[in-house]
């Protein structure tokens, strides 16, 4: 058994070579199936996401529409209201996220007690606008005071905070898992190259020396040719192996970073790579560019800290944090070209990049949100003060809300008649009256 065994180990050498390449080319292909999967499923998050933050803007806007046009009979307030009922406003959202989550049985259970909810929101709020239409003011407060809509509303803010929350769970792990799948095919392609070489050398070395036992007895000069021919063989065999090896790694490695650098480029979410120590921006992909309004070239000369407004030591604590599983997310402020600074939430995960870590960041800005969110607050402290104040305090605390939200110093408002000759309701901000001449 031994000398069967001794007479055929070069040939078990190969086949292991051989096995251990096709095992190699097998994972690799289960690697890279696992890698695109994950950025599919990358994708389809960052849609969800995406969709639930237009289907709150929406009842947002069918919310605030109708409290305005109670307050002052204006009836263009009730556009955003009419656009959230729209096809293009809380239904087609609506019906985006019943696709995107066909298979999603927890979301679906979500949006299963959602749909009633916004159902009951928009009964609410068309009753509203149609007291406000045929019984006034009074009736259409006296509606709003019962607190059905807000209560409403805030159960409608819940489920869709607890649908965005898994969302953002999921994207951390199919981002984690595309990260290890690229991790893995890199190892394989090392490990495989290398344990196939070295076996391959066996298995050459096994033959050379099998080769020269059997013709000992043959003329020492033929002995030496063949030795040597067979050692020159054996040399430029393995040699063009080893190069083909490395070939077929180097393309692999370079199709799996091509197919990130296509799921980096052609993403729509902002994305940014940086050193975790310098915190210098190493790349960025289009979406950046077009958010921060610098070119690719001039980001990547600029440090994070050119662009996020907390201090140096704030933002390494927070990648630590990140980097430790203690936080998922962060809300800060990013400067712009433009000088201007937008609210952005900032998803940071950890990855290897030419076998040094570096942080991978997904942002989205949320400053029309944050904005909205304080326009929304503003409707409602005014319809609570409403009973409370006149109606020319009420126009002047808006005015000073609207130069706030504007920047602006100045801020006036005149109603004028239907006939055109008599101003029916002026009014204007504090600091008008207090810094610039008021018009009689």
């Amino acid at each position: 058994m031994k000398k069967i065994f001794k007479e055929n180990l070069s040939g078990i050498a190969f086949a292991l070579a051989i096995t251990l390449i096709l095992g190699t080319g097998s994972l690799l292909y289960s690697s890279f199936s696992t890698l695109i999967d994950s950025n599919r499923s990358v994708k389809h998050t960052l849609e969800t996401i995406s969709a639930l933050d237009h289907l709150l803007t929406h009842l947002n806007e069918l919310e605030t529409g109708p409290r305005g046009y109670v307050i002052t009979g204006e009836k263009n307030f009730l556009n955003p209201y009419f656009k959230a009922l729209a096809p293009d406003g809380i239904e087609q959202h609506l019906g985006e996220l019943r696709q995107l989550n066909t298979h999603n049985p927890a979301q679906q259970g979500y949006l299963a007690s959602l749909y009633p909810l916004i159902a009951k929101k928009i009964q609410f709020m068309q009753k509203v606008v149609a007291l406000r239409k045929q019984g006034g003011f009074d009736a259409a407060q006296a509606l709003i005071a019962t607190d059905v809509g807000n209560s409403t509303m805030e159960e409608i803010r819940h489920l869709i905070e607890r649908m965005r929350q898994r969302e953002t769970v999921l994207l951390h792990q199919r981002s984690s898992v595309a990260s290890a799948s690229l991790q893995n095919s890199i190892f394989s392609i090392t490990a495989g190259g290398a344990i196939s070489a070295l076996l391959l050398s066996l298995s050459f070395i096994m033959v050379n020396h099998e080769v020269g036992a059997r013709k000992r007895d043959t003329e020492q000069l033929r002995l030496l040719n063949s030795e040597q021919d067979q050692r020159v063989a054996s040399r430029t065999m393995q040699l063009n192996n080893e190069l083909e090896k490395r070939k077929e790694s180097e393309a692999a490695l370079k199709k799996s970073e091509q197919q990130f650098r296509e799921m980096f480029e052609n993403n729509t979410a902002v994305m940014i790579i940086y050193d975790p120590i310098t915190l210098h921006i190493i790349d960025v992909n289009q979406s950046a560019t077009e958010f921060y309004g610098w070119t690719q070239k001039e980001l990547c000369r600029m440090n994070l800290g050119e662009i996020n407004t907390l201090p140096h030591e704030e933002l390494h604590d927070i990648f630590e944090k990140a980097a430790s599983g203690e936080i998922k997310y962060f809300i800060s402020s990013h400067r712009r070209a433009d000088g201007l600074s937008r609210d952005v939430e900032v998803y940071p995960t950890i990855i290897v990049r030419s076998g040094s870590p570096h942080i991978y960041s997904i942002i989205h800005d949320i400053t029309e949100r944050r904005r909205i969110e304080r326009a929304n607050q503003f409707h409602l402290s005014i319809l609570e003060m409403a009973p409370l104040k006149t109606v020319k305090e009420l126009l002047q605390m808006t005015i000073d809300e609207a130069e706030k939200l504007t920047g602006s110093t100045i801020g006036f408002l005149h109603y004028v008649d239907d006939n055109q000759l008599a101003v029916s309701l002026q009014g204007w901000s504090t600091n008008t009256i207090t810094e610039m001449c008021k018009v009689a």
